[in-house]
Protein backbone atom coordinates (compact mmCIF):
# COMPACT_ATOMS: atom_id res chain seq x y z
CA UNK A 1 0.00 0.00 0.00
CA UNK A 2 2.94 2.44 -1.20
CA UNK A 3 1.85 5.75 -2.28
CA UNK A 4 3.97 8.40 -4.75
CA UNK A 5 4.68 11.58 -3.06
CA UNK A 6 6.39 12.83 -5.31
CA UNK A 7 8.08 12.24 -9.34
CA UNK A 8 11.36 13.66 -9.47
CA UNK A 9 13.25 14.02 -13.44
CA UNK A 10 17.05 13.92 -12.77
CA UNK A 11 19.07 13.79 -16.03
CA UNK A 12 16.25 12.50 -18.06
CA UNK A 13 15.79 9.94 -15.60
CA UNK A 14 12.33 9.63 -13.83
CA UNK A 15 12.18 8.52 -10.28
CA UNK A 16 9.25 7.93 -7.98
CA UNK A 17 9.69 8.33 -4.28
CA UNK A 18 7.21 5.98 -2.21
CA UNK A 19 6.32 6.11 1.47
CA UNK A 20 6.06 3.03 3.39
CA UNK A 21 3.62 3.12 6.51
CA UNK A 22 5.77 2.67 9.51
CA UNK A 23 4.39 0.54 12.03
CA UNK A 24 4.21 1.53 15.70
CA UNK A 25 6.21 -1.48 17.14
CA UNK A 26 6.62 -2.59 20.93
CA UNK A 27 10.15 -1.36 21.27
CA UNK A 28 8.13 2.16 19.88
CA UNK A 29 5.79 1.56 23.02
CA UNK A 30 8.56 0.78 25.45
CA UNK A 31 10.92 3.72 24.64
CA UNK A 32 8.26 6.24 25.08
CA UNK A 33 7.67 4.94 28.32
CA UNK A 34 10.83 4.55 29.36
CA UNK A 35 11.28 8.67 28.28
CA UNK A 36 8.20 9.42 30.32
CA UNK A 37 9.98 7.22 33.36
CA UNK A 38 12.59 9.47 33.30
CA UNK A 39 11.47 12.93 32.42
CA UNK A 40 8.05 12.94 34.10
CA UNK A 41 7.94 16.70 34.06
CA UNK A 42 9.08 17.23 30.02
CA UNK A 43 7.02 14.97 29.02
CA UNK A 44 3.63 16.76 30.76
CA UNK A 45 4.77 19.83 29.62
CA UNK A 46 4.49 18.63 26.31
CA UNK A 47 1.55 17.15 26.33
CA UNK A 48 0.14 20.08 27.97
CA UNK A 49 1.73 22.41 24.96
CA UNK A 50 0.41 19.91 22.70
CA UNK A 51 -3.06 20.08 23.58
CA UNK A 52 -3.42 23.62 24.04
CA UNK A 53 -1.85 23.58 19.96
CA UNK A 54 -4.58 21.30 19.43
CA UNK A 55 -7.71 22.95 21.58
CA UNK A 56 -7.27 26.61 19.34
CA UNK A 57 -7.90 24.23 16.62
CA UNK A 58 -11.77 24.52 15.73
CA UNK A 59 -12.13 21.45 13.35
CA UNK A 60 -9.92 19.00 15.93
CA UNK A 61 -12.09 20.77 18.50
CA UNK A 62 -15.58 19.21 16.47
CA UNK A 63 -13.81 16.26 16.38
CA UNK A 64 -12.95 15.88 19.87
CA UNK A 65 -16.46 16.85 20.55
CA UNK A 66 -18.46 14.08 18.55
CA UNK A 67 -15.92 11.27 20.02
CA UNK A 68 -16.38 12.39 23.43
CA UNK A 69 -20.33 12.14 22.63
CA UNK A 70 -20.32 8.93 21.91
CA UNK A 71 -17.44 7.76 24.15
CA UNK A 72 -19.08 9.01 26.82
CA UNK A 73 -22.45 7.30 26.10
CA UNK A 74 -20.86 4.12 25.82
CA UNK A 75 -19.47 4.76 29.30
CA UNK A 76 -23.12 4.79 30.37
CA UNK A 77 -24.51 2.43 28.71
CA UNK A 78 -21.60 -0.06 29.80
CA UNK A 79 -22.22 1.49 33.73
CA UNK A 80 -25.99 0.95 33.22
CA UNK A 81 -25.79 -2.84 32.14
CA UNK A 82 -23.25 -3.11 35.19
CA UNK A 83 -25.77 -2.07 37.60
CA UNK A 84 -28.31 -3.88 36.11
CA UNK A 85 -26.53 -7.03 36.17
CA UNK A 86 -26.09 -6.78 40.27
CA UNK A 87 -28.95 -8.47 41.62
CA UNK A 88 -29.48 -6.13 44.68
CA UNK A 89 -29.63 -3.11 42.29
CA UNK A 90 -32.78 -0.63 43.15
CA UNK A 91 -33.09 2.09 40.38
CA UNK A 92 -33.87 5.17 42.57
CA UNK A 93 -36.58 7.22 42.01
CA UNK A 94 -36.42 10.06 39.25
CA UNK A 95 -38.16 13.49 39.45
CA UNK A 96 -39.21 15.49 42.58
CA UNK A 97 -41.13 13.91 45.17
CA UNK A 98 -44.72 14.41 45.28
CA UNK A 99 -46.54 14.62 48.40
CA UNK A 100 -50.13 12.38 48.58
Amino acid sequence: MDKIVEVVELDNKVEEVKVVKRKYTQAHKDAQQRYRDKYPERYCKQQRDLYDKLKSNEEWKLKFNERCKVNNALQRERKKLELMADPNYVQPKRGRPRNK
